[in-house]
C-alpha cells in the first residue's frame, strides 16, 4: 500500500502579546504527516510470545515490564471479554467463583483495561503514537485489544441500560438483581 500524501490541517493558535498583556489568536495551516494503515495479518505474523519470556527471564528492567504489562494486559482482556459477553447474555456479570475469586479477576481485568487505555491516550498525547509494541509485541497486542474490548464494553453497556434497566452493581449486595447476598434458611 503506498504511503497517504500529507494532510493539511487549520490550529487555532495563541500568542501572548507582551505590550499590552493580551492573546492574539491566528489561524494557521499545518502539514501533518499521516501513517498507512497497518495491516492486520502482518502485526499477527510479528507475534512472537517467545522473546516476550525471554525478555521476562533475561532482559532489561524495561523489556521485563513491557513484556509482563503486555501478557498481563492480554489476559486481562480475555477475562474481560468474557464478562462482557457474559453481561449481554445474562445481564449479569461473572459469577463470584469459589471465595469470590472470578469475581476479583474480573474486577482486576476491568481495572487493567482501564490502565492500558488511559496509557495508551497520554502516550499518544505526548508522543503522537501509541504505546511501544514491546518485546515479541506482545505490548502493542494488548493495547490494541484493550481498544477492542472498551468499545465493546460501552456498546454493551448501553445496550444493559436499554434491555435491562440496571447496571450490576460490582459486589453482591442484599437483594440485588445479580449474586444477591440473600440466604435462604
Amino acid at each position: 500500500m503506498a504511503p497517504r500524501p500529507p494532510t493539511t490541517t487549520k490550529v487555532l493558535s495563541t500568542r501572548m502579546n507582551a505590550a499590552w498583556g493580551g492573546y492574539r489568536y491566528q489561524l494557521r495551516t499545518v502539514t501533518m504527516p499521516t501513517q498507512t494503515r497497518a495491516n492486520l495479518r502482518d502485526d499477527l505474523a510479528q507475534l512472537d510470545f517467545n522473546q516476550s519470556i525471554e525478555a521476562i527471564t533475561t532482559g532489561t528492567s524495561s523489556e521485563r515490564n513491557q513484556a509482563l504489562g503486555g501478557l498481563g494486559g492480554t489476559a486481562a482482556c480475555g477475562i474481560t471479554a468474557v464478562s462482557i459477553a457474559t453481561l449481554k447474555t445474562t445481564g449479569c456479570g461473572l459469577p463470584p467463583g469459589p471465595g469470590g475469586l472470578i469475581g476479583a479477576a474480573e474486577g482486576i481485568s476491568y481495572l487493567a483495561v482501564t490502565a492500558l487505555l488511559v496509557t495508551s491516550i497520554t502516550t499518544k498525547v505526548k508522543t503522537g503514537r501509541g504505546v511501544p509494541n514491546g518485546p515479541g509485541g506482545v505490548l502493542g497486542l494488548a493495547e490494541g485489544l484493550a481498544w477492542t474490548v472498551g468499545l465493546a464494553g460501552v456498546v454493551v453497556l448501553a445496550l444493559q441500560i436499554n434491555d435491562y434497566g440496571y447496571v450490576p452493581n460490582a459486589v453482591p449486595t442484599e437483594n440485588a438483581p445479580c449474586f444477591s447476598t440473600t440466604r435462604t434458611e
